[in-house]
This record gives structure tokens, C-alpha cells and sequence, in this order.
């Protein structure tokens, strides 16, 4: 019997997610993060200020990522999807990010802004688990591509929105620094919500996902056995956050 292909609007739902989440945060990486730190009353450079903030939110994103996927992993395995993680990531991220606009020093605004790559980190480990789970070995490689291209696509749509409404093209309103930094994490709740009432129809390949069970190794073999698969996927993710970082310098 042939192995049953991924639908079209399955690839849609994942590639556009990712699109409009890694979005969100190159547009505040790029260019809201040095004009929120330039209106700080603070003793340090705007140079030093921006250092504490980019490099606090990355470590963030890189600590939390591998949690979110185990803890999605384990959902899996217990019969639930990884839904709530790819909406709650971008929920969560969205109100951390309006948050930031409205920190007054720069201790507050570093804090905010790690929550906010921890947030996103949870949609991004939920994302590449869904990959693990729902695409046939048959069409992986197809998806890896647009996924790949997804990636390049939401750094070159950060940048453009993030000078387009600068430079008022989106009208005077939007010209404001605050809503450049947060107008394209609006955008991907309602995306990730989309996305995550599609998954949901889907179930995971047979065979792929064994019942929660201690291995002979103890309970780091256990541990060990249900982070493998999520921490290969999220590796991933931090290549494309220090992509993005290195854009930004």
C-alpha cells in the first residue's frame, strides 16, 4: 500500500506559521530593539544597552527551546498534540513584545524581552516536533525545503515591514516605533491559531511515537530517550536565531 503523501494546506499551515513568528521577532532584532533602548534614561552607551538585551533574549530562546520540545514530546506520547504550545508560544511572545514597548529601564526591558524569545521558542520546538510527526519520510526532504525557505522569507518580510513602516507607508499611525515592533506578533496569533485548528485534525504516523515507559538505562535513559528527537529538530531554530543576530550586526 503507498504511503499517503502531506496535503498541500498541511505544508501551508507549518510554513506559514513559521513565517510570521520568526518574523515577529526580526523586526524588533533589526530595528525596534535600537529604538526602544535609545528612549531608556540609562548610564550605558545605546550600543552596550542593546548588547544586554539581544544577547539576555537569545540566551533565553536557546535555554527554554529544548524544554518546550521535551515537554511537547511527552504531550505527544500521553495522546495530546502539540498544538497549545505553537499558539501559546505566539500568544505569550505577542504580550511579552507589547510589554517591551512600555519598560522604562533597561533591567525591565532586558527581562521582558527574554520572555519574549522564551515564548517564541515554545512554537518554534512545537513546530519542528509537529515536522517529526505528521511528515511521511516520502516528503520530507519537499517540506524541509519550503521550511528552509520559509525562514529566508520571514527575515526578508521583517525587514521590509520594519522599514515600510518607518518610512510611513503603512500611514502616519503605524509610523510609530512601538507598533513597528509589535505589529507582525499580532499578526501571528490568528496565523498560529489557523495552523494549530488544522494540525489538530492530523494524527501522528503510525508507529512513530512509542507510550511513555522507563528504558533499561533508569530514568536518564528515560530522559534521554524522550529529548533526543526535539532536541534535533530545535537545533535548527538556533541557527536561524543567530542568523538573525548576525543581521542585526
Amino acid at each position: 500500500m503507498p504511503e499517503q503523501r502531506l496535503r498541500p494546506a498541511t505544508v501551508a499551515a507549518l510554513c506559514l506559521t513559521e513565517l510570521c513568528t520568526l518574523a515577529a521577532l526580526v523586526v524588533p532584532l533589526v530595528v525596534g530593539l535600537s529604538l526602544l533602548v535609545g528612549e531608556l534614561d540609562s548610564g550605558l552607551a545605546p550600543e552596550t544597552r542593546l548588547s544586554w538585551v539581544e544577547t539576555t533574549g537569545a540566551l533565553a530562546g536557546m535555554t527554554f527551546n529544548p524544554l518546550w520540545g521535551w515537554l511537547s514530546d511527552r504531550r505527544v506520547r500521553r495522546g495530546g498534540n502539540r498544538t497549545p504550545w505553537i499558539v501559546g508560544g505566539t500568544v505569550g511572545g505577542c504580550a511579552a513584545a507589547i510589554t517591551a514597548t512600555h519598560m522604562p529601564t533597561l533591567p525591565l526591558l532586558v527581562l521582558v524581552w527574554a520572555c519574549t524569545q522564551a515564548s517564541y521558542s515554545a512554537t518554534f520546538a512545537a513546530l519542528y516536533g509537529t515536522l517529526s510527526d505528521v511528515v511521511p519520510p516520502a516528503d520530507r526532504a519537499r517540506v524541509s525545503g519550503w521550511f528552509a525557505a520559509a525562514a529566508t522569507g520571514a527575515i526578508a518580510l521583517g525587514g521590509l515591514t520594519g522599514y515600510a513602516l518607518l518610512t510611513g507607508h503603512f500611514g502616519a499611525v503605524l509610523r510609530e516605533p512601538r507598533a513597528s515592533f509589535v505589529l507582525l506578533s499580532i499578526v501571528a496569533v490568528p496565523v498560529a491559531a489557523v495552523a494549530a485548528w488544522h494540525l489538530r485534525s492530523l494524527g501522528p504516523r503510525p508507529g512513530e511515537l512509542e507510550p511513555v515507559r522507563s528504558p533499561a538505562g533508569g530514568p536518564r535513559g528515560a530522559v534521554a530517550v524522550l529529548d533526543r528527537k526535539s532536541t534535533r529538530l530545535n537545533s535548527s531554530h538556533r541557527c536561524i536565531s543567530y542568523a538573525v543576530f548576525c543581521l542585526k550586526k
